[in-house]
């Protein structure tokens, strides 16, 4: 998710709102099946399509639904380890490492 924050920062909610929306959104796909799923901008959309991208290149191995619970799990750290600011994403980091690219993570 990190390679979607620049498309994020311009945008009048916070980076965490965002976040919490795109994981919803991709729970929307993911867990629910919606294909049709409604964006706010064009840029929304593009931040989305990067995010999904890099979910069906690094975890193509798993169904719909493990994506989904993955999502869900990230989502609830998302509202439990914050305070406003982004110490969920460090604290994902420490699990999955940095993507530099598909299939490559860095650890930190």
């Amino acid at each position: 998710m990190y390679d979607a924050i620049p498309f994020l920062e311009g945008n009048n909610l916070s980076v965490n709102e965002q976040i919490l929306k795109f994981l919803e959104l991709l729970l929307d796909k993911y867990f629910f099946g919606d294909s049709d799923i409604n964006f706010e901008s064009q840029l929304e959309k593009e931040a989305f399509a990067l995010i999904d991208q890099a979910i069906r290149d690094d975890l193509k191995e798993l169904s719909n639904q493990d994506v989904s619970r993955l999502m869900g799990t990230i989502y609830r750290s998302a509202k439990r380890r914050t305070t406003g600011n982004r110490e969920y994403v460090e604290f994902i980091r420490q699990y999955v490492g940095v993507r530099m690219g598909p299939g490559i993570r860095v650890m930190p």
